[in-house]
C-alpha cells in the first residue's frame, strides 16, 4: 500500500490557465511515482507518460488492466493532490479543502445518513465544520473504493463516529483510515487551511497509518 500526497503553494501556478487540469496532471504524476516505488523494474518511469493504459469501469472508476496487479484511486482539492496504490484489493482516497464556503448542515441534510446527521448536530458548532469534512472525505473515499462513485446514494450508508468503518444495511462494507489534518493554501485564497484526507479499503489494513508519503 502506497499513498503519496503533494501540496502546492499556489492553486494556479504562473502560466497555468485551468486549475483542474493542473491538479489532474499532478495526481497522474503521483500515480506514476507510486508504481515506480512499488515495482521499479516493471515501472521504471516516474512521469505521466510512463503510465500503463488506464480504462474506465461502468461508473467511471479508472483502472489498470487486471493483469497489472495494482488498483488505485486519485483525488485533488484546493492545493492538494493524492494518489493511493494497492496490490491487495480495491482502494478509495479523498482529500478535502476545508477552506471552501460550504453550509455544512444544509449539505449534510441532503447527503448524510440519519445517524451521521444526528452525530454532527450533537457536536459543538466549532467542531461541526471539521467533522463534516472528515465524514464527507470518508464517504467520497468509500464510493471510489466500491467504484459506484456519484451513482451511489450517499445517505444510504453511514460512517461510524470513530471514522473507522462504513456500514450499509446493517453490515460493515468498508474500513477507513483518516489521517491527521495537514495545512495548505485553500484554492479560494492564500490562507493556510486544514485539509481532510481519508482512505477506504474492503478489509481492515493496519499498514495504512504508516503508508503516507509527502513529496
Amino acid at each position: 500500500m502506497i499513498i503519496i500526497l503533494k501540496t502546492t503553494a499556489d492553486p494556479l501556478p504562473d502560466g497555468a490557465l485551468d486549475h483542474k487540469s493542473v491538479m489532474h496532471g499532478a495526481v497522474m504524476g503521483l500515480l506514476a511515482s507510486a508504481l515506480h516505488r512499488a515495482d521499479p523494474v516493471s515501472f521504471p518511469g516516474t512521469t505521466q507518460d510512463a503510465l500503463p493504459p488506464v480504462a474506465r469501469l461502468e461508473h467511471g472508476k479508472p483502472v489498470f488492466d487486471p493483469e497489472n496487479g495494482y488498483m488505485f484511486s486519485l483525488s485533488h482539492s484546493g492545493c492538494a493532490a493524492v494518489c493511493a496504490l494497492s496490490d491487495s484489493g480495491p482502494i478509495g482516497v479523498d482529500v478535502q479543502d476545508t477552506g471552501v464556503k460550504t453550509d455544512v448542515m444544509r449539505i449534510s441534510s441532503r447527503f448524510f445518513s440519519p445517524a451521521e446527521q444526528h452525530f454532527l448536530s450533537s457536536l459543538p458548532p466549532d467542531l461541526q465544520r471539521i467533522m463534516f469534512f472528515r465524514i464527507f472525505s470518508c464517504k467520497e473515499a468509500y464510493v471510489k473504493m466500491t467504484g459506484r462513485g456519484l451513482s451511489e446514494d450517499f445517505s444510504s450508508f453511514s460512517i461510524s463516529p470513530s471514522l473507522d468503518t462504513v456500514t450499509k444495511d446493517g453490515a460493515v462494507t468498508g474500513h477507513l483510515h483518516v489521517f491527521e489534518e495537514f495545512t495548505a493554501p485553500s484554492v479560494r485564497g492564500v490562507m493556510q487551511v486544514p485539509y481532510s484526507l481519508a482512505v477506504c479499503t474492503e478489509a481492515e489494513d493496519q499498514s495504512l497509518k504508516n503508508s503516507l508519503i509527502s513529496v
